[in-house]
């Protein structure tokens, strides 16, 4: 089975969010990054005002750069990974990252070809095979996959069935 489809950044950038969301070790450092400052900025406030005896309106502005922090750090760590996603396309434009490929599935292996070379992945080295609502992901490491969007396909049907051969493939070499 063969399908045709263009990556973009934001495809990429999809398929990193994707993983930073899901790895436990991105989302052990997320949550410190976005927890553990205004965790600190807290125990001040509490400790100004309880211990040392100071007011409460000379302990707000930490509970304020609490708040904006767990507001803000989100949207500079999404942001963060834009430029990073970014950085990495633009020097690596003729790897075949972005652009044309074209995809194949055989029961034994999945194969990518783009306008840098052709890839051939056996299904015994795929570690996993993702489903978002957006794309199947079809990791040939730990942090790289095929990024197969679902609008490549004419219909949901065929993008369903497309998903079922890659599963029913990848479950028979896998288990």
């Amino acid at each position: 089975m063969d399908i045709e489809y263009e990556n973009s950044m934001d495809d990429i950038l999809a398929l990193n969010l994707y993983h930073h969301q899901q790895a436990p070790s991105a989302r052990r450092t997320r949550m410190l990054l976005h927890y553990g400052p205004p965790v600190i900025l807290v125990i001040i406030f509490l400790a100004q005002v309880s211990i040392i005896g100071g007011s409460l309106v000379t302990g707000l502005p930490w509970l304020f750069f609490a708040g904006i922090w767990v507001i803000f750090v989100p949207y500079s760590l999404r942001r963060a990974m834009k430029k990073k996603v970014a950085r990495m396309v633009l020097e690596n434009q003729d790897g075949g990252i972005t652009g044309q490929h074209k995809l194949s599935l055989k029961s034994d292996s999945v194969t990518d070809q783009t306008g840098s070379g052709k890839t051939k992945t056996r299904w015994a080295d795929v570690p996993k095979i993702v489903l978002t609502s957006s794309y199947l992901y079809i990791y040939i490491s730990d942090t790289s996959a095929h990024i197969i969007p679902k609008r490549a396909f004419e219909s949901e049907t065929k993008f369903r069935e497309f998903v079922d051969t890659a599963m029913r493939y990848y479950r028979a070499v896998v288990g």
